[in-house]
Parts: structure tokens; C-alpha cells; sequence
């Protein structure tokens, strides 16, 4: 596939055209966009000129503008659903570590021990480090991204001394 000049063309019209902030991430993912950009423009063999890299700048940034509800989003602590995925992460990072027979006492210990090797500031309640906006909800779902797409990557990360 071959990419002409008009290419920085391509990028205007689809932020153009797409008028809502969802519409346009539904379609850059249909349209598999960001593969295209990336390897035909970004990773391309011509150099990247000033017109494509501000067209691209233009894009990131409405592409970073649609995290921003989600990054002004406050976690509610009493949420199970919302406390059920840091659980995840704990599971997921230490899942080998599990002993189902130890006590309630020795699991909340090993439990808290966890969150602190996790890098969670607040190790009894790691809730209410999503408490704070931003980063929000934002940083919780990078996480769950993170650990459940990349799982060797986020149990080596987390699990360094």
C-alpha cells in the first residue's frame, strides 16, 4: 500500500468528518488508522514534514482529549465492582503466591505487602489512590490494560525489589 503527499489530507478529513468524541474513536479503530499511520507514516521511509507532523499533533491530541473524562473521573471507594479490578491486579501480579488455607489476618498482611509492591501509596485502601484527578479511573484502566494484555511485562514491572 502506497501513501501519496495527500496522505496528511487522510488525517484532517477523518477528524473532520467525525463529529463526536466516540464516533471518532469507534472509527479509528474500525478502520485500523493507527496501524496505517504507524507503520506507513511514522515508521515510512520519507521523513515526516512539518505540515504531516502537525496534522499527527493535531490527532494526538483529540485522540488524548477523549481520555479525559475517564481522567476526571473520581473511583468510588464503595464500589465493589471498581475495588473487584485492583483486586485483578493484585491476583494477576501474585496469583502463584495464594495460600487458600492461611488465615484471614496473615491474607490482609500479605494482601497490604502487595499493594505496597504493586506501588500503591495507600496499602490497606488502594481505592483512594483513584480518588485523586487526575489521573482517575484513567490510571486504574492503564493498569488493567496493562496486566491483562501484557502479563509477563506488568508481573516482571511490579515485581521488582
Amino acid at each position: 500500500m502506497r501513501f501519496s503527499t495527500s496522505t496528511s489530507d487522510v488525517i484532517v478529513c477523518v477528524c473532520v468528518f467525525v463529529s463526536f468524541s466516540q464516533e471518532m474513536a469507534s472509527t479509528l479503530a474500525q478502520k485500523h488508522l493507527r496501524s496505517i499511520i504507524l507503520n506507513h507514516i511514522i515508521r515510512g521511509n520519507r521523513p515526516i514534514k512539518a505540515e504531516m507532523a502537525h496534522q499527527l499533533y493535531v490527532l494526538q491530541v483529540l485522540t488524548f482529549n477523549l481520555l479525559e473524562e475517564r481522567m476526571m473521573t473520581k473511583m468510588d471507594p464503595s464500589d465493589q465492582a471498581q475495588r473487584d479490578i485492583i483486586f485483578e491486579l493484585r491476583r494477576i501480579a501474585f496469583d502463584g503466591d495464594n495460600d487458600p488455607n492461611s488465615s484471614t489476618e496473615k491474607r490482609k498482611a500479605m494482601y497490604t505487602k502487595d499493594y505496597k509492591m504493586l506501588g500503591f501509596t495507600n496499602h490497606v485502601n488502594p481505592a483512594m489512590d483513584f480518588t485523586q484527578t487526575p489521573p482517575g479511573m484513567l490510571a486504574l484502566d492503564n493498569m488493567l490494560y496493562l496486566a491483562k494484555l501484557h502479563q509477563d511485562t506488568y508481573i516482571r514491572v511490579n515485581t521488582l525489589p
